[in-house]
C-alpha cells in the first residue's frame, strides 16, 4: 500500500508538472481553440486535395470512383484524425498536451494572423472562459460520480467517507447547528 501511495504521488506530480507547462497557453482558451480548429481544417483539406489523384487512380473517374474518392479520405480523416486522437486525448489530456506543446506553439505562431482576430471576437462576445468553474451542486454531483462508480472510485481514490466529508463541507452553510 505504501508503494501505491508513492506511485500515485509521482503520477500526481507529473500531472501537476504537465498542467503548469500547459497553463500559459490554456489561459488563452479562444486563441488555442481557433488555432487548433483552423490547423485541423487546413490539414484535413490539404490531405484530401493532395491525395485526390491517388484515390482517382485507385477508384477511377466514374461516379462510383468519385464517390469512393470522396468517402475513403473522409473515413480516414474521421477515424485517424478525429476519433482516435480525441479518444486518446480525453484519457491522457495533460500528458498529450504537454508532449505536443512545442508543436502546438509553432502552429499558434504560424496561424496567429488568422487566429487572433477570431479569438478576439470570441473573447468580446462570450467573455472569459469559465469551463473549470463548478457550482456547489455541480461539485456534489462530481464527487458522487467519483464515489459511486467502482472504476472512478479506484482512479480518484475517493471513498464514501471522503464524499460525506466533502459533501458536509460544501453544504455546511445550508445547515443549522442542530443538523
Amino acid at each position: 500500500e505504501d508503494l501505491n501511495i508513492v506511485i500515485n504521488s509521482s503520477a500526481e506530480e507529473r500531472e501537476v508538472k504537465n498542467a503548469k507547462r500547459i497553463l500559459p497557453l490554456r489561459k488563452r482558451g479562444n486563441l488555442l481553440l481557433c488555432t487548433l480548429l483552423i490547423g485541423n481544417t487546413v490539414v484535413n483539406v490539404l490531405l484530401a486535395v493532395v491525395t485526390d489523384p491517388i484515390w482517382q487512380y485507385a477508384f477511377g473517374t466514374g461516379i462510383t470512383g468519385q464517390v469512393l474518392a470522396l468517402a475513403t479520405p473522409s473515413a480516414i480523416i474521421v477515424i485517424l484524425g478525429e476519433i482516435v486522437p480525441q479518444s486518446v486525448c480525453s484519457r491522457y489530456a495533460l500528458s498529450v498536451g504537454a508532449a505536443s506543446l512545442p508543436l502546438t506553439l509553432i502552429v499558434v505562431v504560424i496561424l496567429l494572423p488568422f487566429s487572433v482576430p477570431i479569438a478576439y471576437v470570441l473573447d468580446r462576445l462570450l467573455g472569459a472562459e469559465v469551463s473549470g468553474v463548478y457550482s456547489r451542486q455541480g461539485l456534489m454531483q462530481l464527487i458522487k460520480l467519483n464515489v459511486e462508480s467502482a472504476a472512478h472510485a479506484k482512479e480518484s481514490g475517493l471513498t464514501k467517507e471522503d464524499a460525506l466529508l466533502l459533501g458536509g463541507a460544501l453544504t455546511y452553510k445550508d445547515r443549522s447547528v442542530g443538523e
